[in-house]
């Protein structure tokens, strides 16, 4: 509104008036009569183009000097404060903000500090609004709505006026061209939140926009009436642009006004708080919008997690900044609109002291449908604000420049459901991976059921499960941030989560359990085995083709030990005892007297006396170990 106000003043005013006020409040507060107010306040950038990136660098703003604790407090409107909470978690948040859920981590949650009954007087709507699983976040600060100004010496505007609660946009607009000379209408959108509101007070003069009257109601933004809806609205702005819809898109609320002192439109569409700067042109009264619908928000006072002020000190502060008296303050100095619950005015004397003050006020809110846009678009299976504001504005643009509705359309039917159909590739490679787990599943029932055949004993059989079952798990981990989505997938997802965690343990035990099998059973048990079948008069080293080798690897579970345990003890018993063992030995090495004989002799001498040969010496100690191995590998090899 620089046209009618110089900013820079305005801003310095502002922090003059807040911090004389806390100053005179608190004179005799010893800890609290020497803060000050230092304010920085955030530009609001109009589009100029059909891609704005003025919310995602507020957004950025907030969470980015929140963190590093830049500021101690913020007031942020409610279409920012909580813009991360939502069932469906949003991958924008993640990648430019580092959470999916920062607010809690950036906020300072108040309910330990503040009890309920202090904020009795706030509208209960707005109290909720700031509370998040029913801890409070957010103080109310002050509220605002959509009216339309209007001069009030003009017979035919006067006429419109009386009859808004009737009218429709349609007919308003109609109405004001059917004259022999028409009267012009000009409004600013450039803003996302402007176009958001009014293309909602739009539809809300055809459809309930609220779940008591309709629990689907968010289907008429892509169903069979999206196409007919979005076309009107376009038909619309058409006719009071005089067919230059780039006009309303991208023209400044100071440009519009402007139109609006120099007589050029009938109506200027603003916000209920501008009446102190709009009160500075003579003859100009306000209206709520056609239905006496409006859109309506609210702003509130957040606190600094990570602020290095005492947060006692901080709460306090806040408190009289936000208590009636505060706001009854800024109301008086500019025109700022309290978050009184107004149902109280006959009893609470200060909201009677308002309204008396400011009875157009109090009377538009007494007879406004208000309109909540953040709760249309909060589904039970919608994806958080932030994403909502974030695309839907810049979208609905290039659907107005281009009367095309291709892309709107599935983007609102991407807010409210869980897309499952006309997937395309992805419907095919859906098909793909079912079958293919299905594969693995039938693999790891017949591994299963066949654990005991001989070549599948060998690669053990329940570590193979344990393995497809591995991979099963972190295929499903990475399918499950692809198309197609259900709410069956979602959910699968979130149980994933937990298990998420434990998948490095779950690592680390399975590869010491391979280790210690290895080493204790493999190794150790594994190298018992073979010196007892070398020791073993009963085994036929030249023919092993008569043993199954299988029957000496160890590993089936403790009964499976203790099997094999017995089976070898029953092949090497003995019923000489060591002393002849000794004996036999002796008369065998008298034989071999000669360290270089041949392979063929050696067989003769040991088909001679394999029943008494042993290669444990007198004192118990190993006589040429590796001459043994190595024979036994070539009995192998043959």
């Amino acid at each position: 509104m620089s046209i009618v106000m110089n900013i820079d003043e305005w801003m310095q005013e502002y922090e003059y008036l807040i911090n004389n006020y806390f100053k005179e409040n608190n004179l005799d507060n010893t800890d609290l009569n020497d803060i000050k107010f230092s304010f920085d306040f955030l530009p609001n950038t109009p589009a100029n183009s059909t891609y704005n990136l003025e919310y995602f660098e507020n957004t950025y703003f907030i969470v980015e000097n929140f963190k590093s604790a830049t500021y101690d407090l913020m007031i942020i409107d409610e279409r920012t404060l909580f813009n991360d909470i939502a069932f469906m978690e949003t991958g924008y948040l993640s990648y430019y903000f580092g959470s999916h859920k920062y607010s809690t981590e950036i906020y300072l949650n108040l309910s330990k500090y503040i009890k309920s009954e202090a904020l009795q007087f706030h509208d209960k709507k707005i109290i909720e609004d700031g509370k998040v699983d029913g801890d409070l976040y957010a103080l109310p600060f002050e509220m605002d709505f959509d009216v339309l100004y209007y001069y009030n010496n003009d017979r035919k505007t006067n006429q419109l006026v009386s009859d808004m609660k009737s009218l429709n946009w349609e007919e308003l607009v109609s109405s004001l061209q059917e004259e022999t000379e028409p009267y012009p209408l000009k409004m600013s959108i450039a803003f996302d939140d402007d176009l958001l509101n009014f293309f909602m007070e739009y539809t809300s003069n055809y459809y309930y926009l609220k779940k008591e009257y309709d629990s689907n109601y968010f289907k008429i933004f892509y169903n069979d009436t999206a196409e007919g809806l979005l076309n009107s609205f376009f038909n619309l702005i058409m006719d009071y642009t005089e067919d230059d819809v780039e006009d309303t898109l991208f023209s400044t609320q100071d440009e519009v006004l402007l139109h609006f002192i120099n007589g050029e439109t009938t109506f200027f569409r603003g916000k209920a708080s501008y009446a102190d700067i709009v009160s500075k042109i003579p003859d100009v009264s306000s209206t709520l919008p056609p239905k006496n619908i409006s859109a309506k928000y609210n702003k509130y006072l957040v606190f600094n997690k990570h602020s290095e002020i005492d947060k006692d000190l901080l709460i306090e502060i806040a408190q009289q900044v936000t208590s009636k008296d505060g706001q009854l303050n800024r109301a008086k100095h500019f025109h700022s609109i309290p978050t009184f619950d107004f149902t109280l005015r006959n009893e609470d004397e200060e909201i009677q002291s308002y309204c008396q003050d400011h009875s157009d006020i109090c009377e538009k809110i007494e007879l406004m449908n208000p309109l909540y846009i953040k709760d249309i678009f909060n589904t039970k299976l919608s994806p958080s604000f932030f994403k909502v504001e974030y695309i839907v504005p810049d979208d609905l643009r290039i659907a107005l420049i281009y009367n095309d509705t291709s892309e709107i359309i599935p983007i609102f039917k991407n807010i409210n459901e869980v897309i499952t159909s006309d997937l395309g590739f992805f419907g095919i490679l859906s098909y793909l991976v079912i079958s293919f787990f299905t594969i693995l599943f039938f693999i790891i029932y017949f591994v299963y059921k066949y654990q005991a055949h001989p070549y599948l004993k060998v690669i053990s059989p329940m570590f193979c499960i344990l393995i497809i079952i591995g991979c099963v798990y972190n295929m499903i981990k990475i399918l499950s941030d692809l198309p197609p989505f259900s709410i069956v997938k979602v959910m699968t997802y979130l149980l994933w989560i937990p298990f998420g965690s434990l998948s490095c343990i779950l690592l680390f035990v399975i590869l010491f359990i391979c280790f210690v099998t290895f080493a204790c059973i493999y190794a150790l048990i594994g190298s018992r085995v073979l010196t007892i079948i070398l020791t073993s008069p009963e085994y036929d080293v030249v023919n092993t083709n008569k043993y199954d080798l299988k029957d000496f690897v160890p590993l089936k579970p403790m009964g499976r030990y203790r099997s094999l345990i017995k089976y070898i003890k029953e092949l090497t018993s003995f019923s000489s005892s060591k002393h002849e063992f000794s004996k036999a030995n002796n008369e065998s090495n008298k034989e071999l007297t000669s360290s270089s004989f041949s392979k063929s002799e050696f067989s003769k001498t040991n088909n001679e006396s394999s029943n008494n040969f042993n290669i444990l010496s007198d004192n118990g100690a190993y006589t040429e170990p590796e001459y043994f191995i190595i024979l036994l590998l070539l009995g192998f090899k043959n």
